[in-house]
């Protein structure tokens, strides 16, 4: 399959932090002859090309994405586990996080280091994990024109994950026969390979039933606790 043989989309992949950016990405890198785009501004992206970030909803700039014919895939991630990976994330590699310094000198516990992350530290200039990023979430209750994928989706079973993969095909390709449509998934589902990317840790999902104590929950309904009974997470605040 060649480009003479797909018209290539001009194509965003938004991300939540934390939220599978880089298992997203290598499953569009499967698509024959799209490549990502490093330095180019959004606006002017070229077809067979996409740039990857983490940007919040505005409503200028999804009409202009809608003017510009710019497709969207957006993936999202139960916030609570977004924040435990997070944690992780700080410690193990992104040093340059501002909250690094203290979580080396003053909150040295993984407890207290998620406290942190979910409630904020003023005097660093971090406000909390929701919001940091409930922004960046308002695409799926805003914009009917993105492809909205839950990162549970893609991880939980071989079955949700072949579901999903056919979901961007067909978001992205709409006109595809079934033949050509069944071989573009082939090349996008060979092309996943996890544990090469460098923010990859375990990419398990539920991981808060079994790390959140009392506190981390109570502090997490305070917060986000109406937010992910919007995003269909849970059905109440009894969890």
């Amino acid at each position: 399959m060649s480009s003479s043989s797909l018209e290539l989309p001009k194509l965003l992949l938004n991300t939540v932090p934390k939220s599978g950016s880089n298992l997203l990405l290598q499953i569009v890198e499967g698509i024959p002859e799209m490549s990502r785009e490093v330095k180019s501004n959004v606006y002017h992206i070229k077809p067979g090309k996409f740039i990857i970030g983490h940007f919040q909803y505005n409503k200028h700039f999804s009409e202009v994405l809608y003017q510009k014919s710019i497709k969207q895939l957006f993936i999202y991630r139960d916030l609570r586990d977004v924040s435990i990976s997070l944690v992780h994330f700080i410690n193990e590699r992104f040093h340059g996080h501002v909250l690094y310094p203290v979580f080396k000198t003053e909150l040295k516990t993984f407890d207290e280091q998620l406290s942190a992350v979910i409630n904020g530290v003023k005097p660093l200039n971090w406000p909390g994990v929701y919001e940091k990023y409930r922004g960046i979430y308002d695409w799926i209750k805003k914009d009917a024109l993105i492809c909205p994928i839950k990162y549970e989706d893609l991880v939980s079973s071989e079955k949700s994950r072949n579901q999903v993969i056919y979901q961007i095909i067909d978001y992205l390709f709409p006109q595809l026969d079934n033949k050509r449509r069944h071989n573009l998934f082939l090349k996008m589902t060979r092309n996943i390979n996890p544990e090469i990317s460098w923010t990859f840790r375990e990419g398990k999902t539920g991981s808060w039933r079994t790390t959140f104590t009392q506190y981390h929950k109570q502090s997490f309904k305070r917060h986000a606790g109406n937010f992910l009974i919007e995003l269909g997470y849970e059905k109440d605040l009894n969890w």
